[in-house]
């Protein structure tokens, strides 16, 4: 009896350790899984919005993708080029200065493809109503002077705050890959920074 009692207790162990195992992996398989998805649809909507904003006029700029011209045409909309460092106020309350957009090759990043480069774009952030305004890093498109870079879901390990609270100001850092290498030029809205843009009103 004791030795069919201790059968039964070996049994009942590896079936646990095995559930456990089972378990794990099921969780393993689901957070990569999630993590992909992330990191596709990101690269979806990048392609989408430099579409977008191809398609658009620009103020000034010095990039050949975004120079064509557009005289027999009616555009509402168009987009403002700026300095990195210099900071623009926009509608929603939320003062935007793109510092920097640099290829980074120790930083830390999801799913890099071969081939591609890490950049990491600084940003400094501010808010200067009474009220907390929403952030969404997702936003940001960049540029290199032919191609576009993908946003990288390692950005969200940078405890990036999904709203700045009033009177605060955030240094950020989001994450892109991209096939080329720089110059590099950043979207937000209607405004784009890069090293070679001449300087513009500072609202919009």
């Amino acid at each position: 009896m004791r030795e069919n009692g201790d059968y039964v207790k070996k049994w009942k162990i590896i079936s646990l350790v095995f559930i456990i195992l089972t378990t794990v992996f099921f969780l393993l398989t689901f957070v990569f899984s999630s993590l992909y998805i992330s990191e596709l649809t990101a690269r979806r909507q990048a392609e989408k919005r430099i579409e977008q904003l191809q398609e658009r006029p620009s103020s000034s700029s010095t990039y050949s993708s975004y120079s064509d011209s557009y005289d027999d045409y009616d555009y509402d909309d168009t987009y403002y080029t700026y300095n990195f460092g210099d900071a623009v106020d926009f509608k929603e309350g939320l003062s935007i200065a793109v510092t920097s957009a640099e290829e980074d090759s120790s930083v830390k990043m999801n799913n890099v493809l071969e081939g591609e480069k890490k950049i990491v774009v600084s940003l400094t952030v501010a808010n200067e109503t009474k009220q907390d305004v929403t952030f969404y890093p997702e936003d940001f498109v960049v540029y290199s002077e032919s191609s576009y870079a993908f946003f990288n879901s390692a950005t969200y390990d940078n405890d990036i705050p999904d709203k700045i609270a009033s009177g605060k100001t955030e240094e950020i850092k989001l994450y892109f890959t991209c096939y080329e290498g720089e110059p590099f030029a950043v979207n937000y809205g209607d405004v784009i920074w890069s090293g070679s843009q001449k300087k513009n009103s500072n609202s919009i």
